[in-house]
Order: C-alpha cells, then sequence, then structure tokens
C-alpha cells in the first residue's frame, strides 16, 4: 500500500481517491509590503518567484480566469524540489511561491504567510492511497485504508 499525490498513470494498482489539494500562491506580508501585493496573476511574471522542480510546469503557473485556464509565466533565482523549502522561503520574506495547501496551511495560521489570487486557484492534486487489487487484503491495511478514508 502506498500514498500517491497527483494524476496516477495507468497502473495495476487499485487507487481510491481520499481528497483534493489544493495548489495556492503565497507570499509572507513582509514581502508583500517591500514588494507591493500583485493585482493579478499576470504581474507576477515581474516577480521573483520560488519555483518547485517537482511540478509539472516549473515556469508556467496555472490559474482560473473566466472559466478558463491562464498560463501565467513565471521565474526566479531559486529552485527547490521540496514543497517545505519552498514555505519556509516564502514565509521567511524571500519571494513568492506556490505550494500545497497543506504544506502552507502552519505558515497560514501563524500569519507567516498570506494567500494570493484564491478565488484564481486552477490547480488541484488528487491524494489517493492505492494498493495490489486482491479481494484478500489483510484486515490491518483495510483498517487502515477505511481511516484514512474517514480522516481526509
Amino acid at each position: 500500500m502506498a500514498i500517491r499525490f497527483g494524476d496516477l498513470k495507468d497502473s495495476s494498482l487499485v487507487a481510491k481517491k481520499l481528497k483534493d489539494m489544493r495548489i495556492v500562491c503565497c507570499a509572507s506580508p513582509e514581502y508583500l509590503i517591500l514588494h507591493g501585493k500583485p493585482k493579478e496573476p499576470a504581474a507576477l511574471a515581474t516577480y521573483n518567484c520560488l519555483l518547485q522542480t517537482t511540478s509539472g510546469n516549473l515556469d508556467h503557473w496555472e490559474f482560473r480566469k473566466n472559466d478558463k485556464i491562464e498560463n501565467v509565466s513565471v521565474n526566479g533565482n531559486f529552485r527547490a524540489n521540496s514543497p517545505l523549502a519552498i514555505a519556509h522561503m516564502a514565509a521567511g520574506g524571500m519571494k513568492v511561491g506556490r505550494i500545497p495547501l497543506y504544506t502552507a496551511e502552519p505558515f497560514l495560521a501563524a500569519g507567516r504567510l498570506k494567500l494570493l489570487f484564491e478565488s484564481l486557484e486552477a490547480k488541484v492534486l488528487g491524494l489517493y492511497v492505492v494498493y495490489p487489487p486482491s479481494r484478500h487484503l489483510t484486515a490491518r491495511i483495510r483498517a487502515l485504508i477505511d481511516h484514512l478514508s474517514t480522516v481526509s
């Protein structure tokens, strides 16, 4: 059994969706005071952004505008393969980041990050539990899958 994020490729495994996870754009209050809050996603082209190398489009961020997906070109001089590293850098006042909401939540709760363009979010990642197709899963695995389904 495994927990997987994102689009699942064709597989012989059974996949049970646990929840959708929002991908959010955020920056620290200090950064926004220093550099100004971008008025629309296209303005991010002029900001130094934190780029996550594990995301599908490193230099294009998706936003929803008028019920269409708009790709905004972004660039930045810091790249990381960890959403948590991006969250820490953004919360430290370094730049604008785009990360899964679960990574941003502790920083948002502490007031160290502010969401940008919340009503224009376009990207959602599915969170799945995957396991081999078997009618006879062990009781432990079945109990864990059932538990994960109820807490998500």
